[in-house]
This record gives structure tokens, C-alpha cells and sequence, in this order.
């Protein structure tokens, strides 16, 4: 495993770049909330000149989360609203840039069933936590993105999130642990301190 040390997100993503230049891997996704990270990304790609193929997964478009402050109160916020004109300008800035750009409901996440829980989603996102807590992020943007039809199965995709960035081959998320189908994480690139 590669694991390089990262001291932020832009650290980590020229780690990434590196090491997508170095092995020649050409499909990257990135998660951003809001569509910035991809923005940059993408401009470090066409400074270094890359071949890279990027993908953006936003998080679900017209979403209610409930987010809790620091006194306890409940808010609830529309993370990507589709209305927000500043939301449609990055999108439109990544879509000139000839970025793919998608929203994606995260697999990992349950079907909200009042007084119920899927056991086996959440046991998934905690044992990837386990190594980071970015890791299961990483793992949902290539589900999502082959979910959607950017990348075959089998594929070698390099997903980028807030706190690490892997290299594993893709797959959908009905087949994540088929025996022959599945995912692979082949490498933990870089991981933030």
C-alpha cells in the first residue's frame, strides 16, 4: 500500500494525482458537497496535464438533512438544492471543463422506515470506518458512479474524498462483494493525518 501522508484535502489530491500519474490511471471520482472540490481537482489536472478522466458525485440533490448545532437545536438544510444559483454555476463550470457530474443517493445509507434500521448497511460504513472515516465515502462515489453507467465493471477508478483516496476497481452496488464481480480496493493512496 501506498498510504502517503496528507496534510489537507489539496495535499491529498495532489498525492493523488501523483500516483494516478505514476501508475497511469485515467478515471477519477471526487465527492464534493457542493461541486468546489471538483473544481479544483480539475484545474490541478489540466495544470499537470493529465490524461484524467473526473468525475464529481455531489450528495443527493433536494435532500432534507436535519443537522443538530452545538446547543442541540435541530435545523434541517437542503445540502444541494437544485434552485441555488451558485450550485448551478460550479456544475456548469465542471460541465464545460467536460467533467461528468452526478448526484447520487449514497448505497450505504437506509431507506428511512420509522422505528426500523438495515443492520447490514450500517455494519458496511462501520467497518470501513474502521480504517477512515472517509473510506466508505470513497468506496459509495465508485458505486454510485457505476451505478450510473461512467464506469464498467472492473475498471480501475481512483476516488478521492475529504480524508483519503483509493484505487479500486468498479462495480455496482447490488454486486459490492460478489466473489468475482466485486469491488477491490487494490491501494489506500493517501490518507490526511
Amino acid at each position: 500500500m501506498f498510504a502517503k501522508p496528507s496534510e489537507d484535502l489539496k495535499d491529498l489530491m495532489l498525492n493523488t494525482l501523483n500516483y494516478a500519474e505514476q501508475i497511469k490511471v485515467e478515471n477519477i471520482v471526487i465527492f464534493s458537497k457542493n461541486g468546489q472540490a471538483g473544481i479544483d481537482l480539475q484545474n490541478m489536472i489540466e495544470e499537470k496535464k493529465l490524461s484524467i478522466t473526473l468525475t464529481v458525485v455531489l450528495f443527493p440533490a433536494n435532500e432534507h438533512i436535519i443537522l443538530v448545532d452545538h446547543e442541540g437545536k435541530k435545523h434541517e438544510k437542503k445540502p444541494n438544492d437544485l434552485y441555488d444559483i451558485e450550485l448551478q454555476k460550479r456544475i456548469l463550470h465542471l460541465k464545460e471543463k467536460k467533467v461528468n457530474v452526478i448526484f447520487g443517493t449514497l448505497p450505504f445509507d437506509n431507506i428511512i422506515v420509522p422505528g426500523t434500521e438495515n443492520q447490514i448497511n450500517i455494519t458496511i460504513k462501520n467497518t470501513l470506518n474502521l480504517f477512515s472515516s472517509g473510506l466508505q465515502l470513497a468506496v459509495q462515489a465508485i458505486l454510485i458512479s457505476t451505478d450510473q453507467g461512467i464506469y464498467q465493471p472492473n475498471d480501475s477508478v481512483i476516488s478521492i474524498v475529504g480524508n483519503v483516496s483509493i484505487l479500486a476497481t468498479a462495480t455496482n452496488s447490488r454486486m459490492l462483494f460478489h466473489p468475482t464481480e466485486g469491488m477491490k480496493i487494490i491501494d489506500i493512496i493517501s490518507k490526511v493525518k
